[in-house]
C-alpha cells in the first residue's frame, strides 16, 4: 500500500504539482492542451510552492476509481498557517 502523510507521491499518472499549480491559475487539465498552455511558462517555476499533504491508496476496505491513489496536495505557505482552504485534490488509477 502507498499511504503517506507528506513525503514524496507514488505517482500513477504524471506530475501533480505543475497539476496543481495550473488548476489553482485557472487552467483546466482534463486534457493534453493544458500543458500546451501559454501561461505554462510563467507558472511552470511555481509548482516547487506545492507539497503532499496526505495520499491515501487503494484496498481491500477502499476503492478509489480503478484501483488508484487519492492525493491532496497543499501550498507551502498555506500549510505553515494551517490554511487548508486552498488544497489541490487528484485521484490517479492504475
Amino acid at each position: 500500500q502507498h499511504h503517506a502523510i507528506g513525503g514524496y507521491s507514488y505517482n500513477l499518472q504524471g506530475d501533480m504539482q505543475l497539476e496543481a499549480q495550473l488548476v489553482s491559475h485557472g487552467i483546466h487539465c482534463g486534457d493534453p492542451s493544458a500543458y500546451q498552455d501559454a501561461r505554462r511558462a510563467a507558472l511552470d517555476a511555481g509548482k516547487q510552492d506545492w507539497m503532499l499533504l496526505i495520499q491515501v491508496d487503494s484496498d481491500d476496505d477502499l476503492m478509489w476509481g480503478d484501483s488508484g491513489v487519492l492525493y491532496l496536495w497543499i501550498r507551502v505557505s498555506d500549510r505553515e498557517v494551517l490554511n487548508f482552504s486552498e488544497t489541490f485534490v487528484a485521484l490517479q488509477c492504475y
